[in-house]
């Protein structure tokens, strides 16, 4: 997980940049890199945050190593370390704190099978920011292609693993 929030921030800071290698570019990149670097050897084997979610009235938690990122305001994926837990579609989103905001996919293990939904009517709200920790809520739904079913997904989400650049 880390190593694709590293990679994701290193592409996104690239897009930025429109291609100048100058040395403030350059020293921005190993300031990421040296940020996540840190961030992991503080984290690495805690749980820093959960996702609980419920479907068919049935409550999953996870709660190995949630994190997010949060770019110039806009706040990537939320996920666990394996990402088959997610809220998010691999895009930064601008939030505020108590609006809801598309975030288009969701990504859940229900009874051990991976369910996901590309839809704008999967939506996540930021209940809590503080620079430090995010707290939420999301909902929509999700789709098994074994099971061929799809299925109503709600549930809540807060973590301190947070990268903020």
């Amino acid at each position: 997980m880390k190593q694709f929030i590293l990679v994701f921030l290193v592409l996104f800071a690239i897009k930025t940049q429109a291609q100048q290698d100058s040395p403030e570019f350059r020293a921005k990149i190993r300031a990421m890199s040296a940020k996540m670097q840190k961030q992991q050897s503080k984290s690495q084997g805690k749980t820093s945050g959960k996702i609980s979610y419920t479907v068919n009235g049935k409550t999953y938690t996870e709660t190995k190593e949630v994190s997010t990122v949060i770019i110039n305001g806009q706040i990537g994926d939320i996920a666990n370390d394996r990402h088959n837990v997610s809220i998010g579609d691999g895009t930064p989103h601008s939030f505020k704190v108590g609006q809801v905001y598309s975030c288009k996919s969701l990504t859940l293990m229900v009874d051990g099978l991976q369910y996901s939904r590309r839809s704008k009517d999967n939506v996540a709200t930021i209940t809590y920011y503080d620079g430090k920790t995010v707290k939420g809520k999301f909902s929509g739904t999700v789709y098994n292609e074994k099971t061929k079913k799809t299925l109503s997904v709600s549930g809540t989400f807060e973590t301190n693993n947070v990268t903020v650049l």
